[in-house]
């Protein structure tokens, strides 16, 4: 294990950003050629909604003159970030490297393939099941004086905010698992702080998601699950530590 001085560990941070913000901009180049499928895309589950719940063509407004100009910049740059995202995740790998054991640096493949599977795998999930059910539980509110008129960019804010905040919750069992591995956390202990986990994992549903019983049960149903995942590796990378040493 190497170590590396407080500077040395903020060079190699600023380093490490620095590329991930060009791996980043590389990413939105990409996305943005195709922004326009981007965009239609994201509106799927939306107009679904809509067509479901109001029973007719669903129809986003803007009110400013470069309301849908940002709005593809936003969704390539959101795009850019899932691109990216294995290259970022590689060089979060290289910073925090250094001050792992020999044994443990082989593992930048696993880390990576298994941080990039989680982000983009809780992402597809929220896109899949949470939109639905949360467009069409708000649109129920809609009555016949009471009228959608939803713009752009407040459509955008919410299925943006959604895609990252599910993607970088469903990096919860890995960051465990890794705290495992660099022996900060142990099995002992997730096991036996059981019911801390499962508050923080519902107080973080409650925060993280939009405002109804359905979204929150969304999100709290996989991370309880992926919470009993992350026991059972923990589990195994105790039982293999401690084979290994005998």
């Amino acid at each position: 294990m190497k170590t590396m001085t407080f500077l040395e560990h903020l060079e190699a941070l600023r380093k490490a950003l620095l590329r991930s913000l060009a791996g980043l901009f590389l990413g939105f180049l990409i996305a943005y050629a195709f922004s326009e499928k981007i965009y239609n895309f994201l509106l799927i589950p939306f107009n679904e909604a809509y067509r479901s719940v109001l029973h007719k063509e669903p129809i986003l407004i803007f009110t400013t003159l470069f309301e849908p100009f940002m709005a593809y910049l936003k969704v390539s740059l959101v795009a850019g970030i899932f691109i990216s995202s294995p290259y970022i995740f590689y060089e979060l790998w290289k910073f925090i490297a250094p001050g792992l054991y020999k044994k443990e640096k082989k593992y930048v493949l696993p880390f990576v393939s298994f941080a990039v599977l989680f982000f983009i795998g809780g992402a597809t999930f929220g896109y899949f099941f949470v939109f639905p059910a949360a467009f069409k539980f708000f649109m129920g509110y809609s009555t016949q004086v009471i009228q959608p008129a939803i713009k752009v960019s407040d459509y955008l804010e919410v299925a943006i905010w959604t895609l990252i905040i599910f993607g970088a919750v469903f990096e919860f069992p890995l960051v465990m698992l890794f705290l495992v591995f660099v022996r900060i956390l142990s099995f002992e202990t997730l096991i036996s702080k059981w019911r801390y986990f499962v508050v923080g994992i519902s107080i973080a549903s409650a925060v993280f998601t939009p405002a109804d019983v359905v979204s929150m049960m969304l999100m709290m149903i996989p991370l309880l699950i992926l919470y009993i995942f992350t026991l059972l590796a923990a589990y195994f990378i105790t039982k293999i530590r401690k084979t290994d040493s005998n």
